[in-house]
């Protein structure tokens, strides 16, 4: 066993059955009753199940099982669409709320494996995947695998930078902005590999290591009228992402720096002008944060909880209630949009996921004094 402020980690030794192991969680009972999966896999063996957010009412799930037979479970690939991918090679499985992982346990050509998995195989030969890569341990996950129309998703994890290269140059930096590519081709130069991402509708690049972020944003910032970092400070954050969307008719895409501490969102986003007063008090109640920049936008996403009693107390007095309210409204993940309009006005938003319909009622019965 295992444990974080945010997860639990519960691996089993030895032998189990598996409907025994599912039946207290009832998302993947769900799940593996609509694949048959217990009808192909009435006992496995090591089993991992993962706990995100335990501590809260949004907790989630995860059923790892290891090294399982591709021949054995040539039912279950070909109900999710992977019967085409050949390996011989044992792989992981894992089940969460509506998907499904496949980890091939060997080495893969990418080139072959995306052009064999449906929905992404468009998109790989319009990337022009290089045909001498093989990755190790690669992953797919099919999203809503009972769905007419699974999404799917191709994962490899540490890819030699030189061997990407002309992809990196010829085809991805191309999908954005010309006025971000060169901080973006910095960011390429501080790193040796890769982890890659290919669905039907989206490309994902992680930097594989520490990497300073500063040019990038400050590119980014500036294009959004925003004075944040000053020339010559630092920001150096392990993994941050480059996310291409809609990359074969119409791209977009967006930046995260993951995890940035308290004190490192406090200097890049405190000081800047015009800022609402609630948006301050949202970035006293956050200890991390993930940081999204894309050439229109900037979301903060505050990870785990916060109490936002002060935040909406901030929204309801900007409002003209004079009212406010007690008692704790704790909630998972909020977060924070900040964009520029066509008129060159910024546009402030506050999201706030999954808030309980009573939750809601109680707040703003408190502010408006309605029951």
């Amino acid at each position: 066993e295992e444990a974080t402020d945010s997860r639990i980690t519960l691996a089993y030794s030895g032998d189990i059955n598996f409907s025994q192991i599912i039946q207290g969680f009832p998302v993947i009972s769900s799940l593996s009753s609509n694949l048959g999966i217990s009808e192909e896999l009435p006992t496995i063996t090591n089993p991992i199940i993962t706990i995100d957010n335990f501590q809260t009412s949004q907790a989630s799930f995860q059923l790892r099982i290891p090294n399982l037979e591709t021949t054995a479970l040539s039912s279950l690939l070909e109900k999710i669409g992977l019967s085409g991918v050949i390996s011989n090679d044992n792989f992981d499985l894992t089940l969460g709320e509506e998907q499904v992982s496949v980890t091939y346990l060997g080495d893969l050509s990418l080139s072959n494996l995306v052009q064999s998995v449906p929905g992404v195989e468009g998109l790989g030969t319009q990337l022009q995947l290089p045909s001498n890569i093989t990755v190790g341990s690669p992953s797919i996950t099919v999203v809503n695998p009972t769905d007419e129309k699974p999404d799917y998703q191709v994962s490899a994890s540490h890819l030699p930078i030189t061997e990407l290269s002309n992809l990196l140059t010829s085809q991805i930096i191309t999908l954005i902005p010309e006025n971000v590519q060169s901080a973006t081709n910095e960011l390429f130069a501080q790193v040796e590999k890769l982890n890659l991402a290919i669905g039907d509708e989206e490309v994902e690049v992680t930097y594989d290591g520490d990497v300073d972020v500063i040019s990038l944003i400050l590119s980014l910032s500036n294009q959004l009228g925003l004075t944040l970092p000053q020339a010559g400070a630092t920001l150096t954050v392990p993994n941050p992402i480059l996310r291409i969307q809609n990359p074969k008719t119409d791209p977009s895409f967006d930046f995260t720096v993951p995890q940035l501490s308290k004190e490192e969102d406090t200097n890049l986003l405190g000081s800047i002008e015009g800022l609402p007063s609630y948006a301050n008090e949202l970035l006293a109640a956050a200890t991390n944060v993930d940081l999204q920049l894309s050439d229109s936008e900037i979301r903060v996403t505050y990870l785990g909880e916060a109490n936002l009693s002060s935040v909406i107390n901030q929204i309801s007095t900007e409002l003209g209630y004079s009212n406010t309210i007690e008692q704790q409204v704790t909630l998972l993940n909020p977060s924070l949009l900040i964009r520029e309009e066509a008129d060159n006005t910024k546009f402030y938003e506050l999201i706030l996921p999954q808030i309980p319909t009573g939750e809601v009622m109680g707040v703003l019965g408190d502010l408006t004094e309605v029951s």
